[in-house]
């Protein structure tokens, strides 16, 4: 450092030390909330471009799957910087995922809400194949009924039968036969 008064200048030399700090990992990019159908493929988040450290490279960063608080609506992991996210079967409603990065003992979480909604799922037959052979001679009901996951009902009725009715189903297609 340079003094100068009255044409006379002084120099003087000094040291300045500046301890390092170490910075706690920082959300580089939030995470946006999730939707999707129930029994949706699964879902891929890249955590390298959710959190970010000035110190450390962002790959070198923990991640770790802090908290799932629907595990019966999704399977949370991580592996390899990826969050994936699989759906569990004709499930739906609202899941809190936390993930943590941690860096030199430092953390930050980050939260997703994910939303599973609702699929109205057609009728399933649990049998391969049911069949009615029927034969009345006179009016008479015949009613078939079936609730799905999503109590939807698959119903069949005659008012008026014939002599003779044979009813198949298979899967979500099915067969009816009139015989006179």
């Amino acid at each position: 450092m340079d003094k100068k008064s009255n044409g006379l200048t002084i120099l003087e030399t000094f040291t300045i030390n500046v301890s390092a700090v170490d910075d706690p990992p920082s959300i580089k990019n939030t995470l946006s909330d999730l939707t999707a159908n129930e029994d949706a493929p699964y879902s891929q988040i890249d955590l390298n471009e959710v959190f970010t450290d000035c110190d450390n490279y962002d790959n070198e960063i923990t991640k770790t799957l802090l908290e799932n608080s629907r595990p019966d609506l999704v399977t949370a992991t991580i592996s390899e910087n990826i969050l994936k996210l699989e759906y569990q079967q004709n499930q739906s409603g609202i899941a809190t995922i936390i993930i943590r990065r941690t860096s030199n003992g430092k953390t930050v979480d980050e939260i997703l809400t994910l939303t599973v909604t609702a699929v109205d799922d057609p009728p399933v037959i649990n049998q391969e194949m049911i069949h009615f052979s029927l034969h009345f001679s006179s009016q008479s009901w015949i009613i078939f009924q079936h609730e799905s996951i999503s109590n939807n009902v698959l119903l069949f009725f005659s008012l008026q039968l014939s002599s003779h009715i044979i009813f198949f189903l298979r899967g979500f297609n099915f067969e009816y036969k009139t015989y006179y």
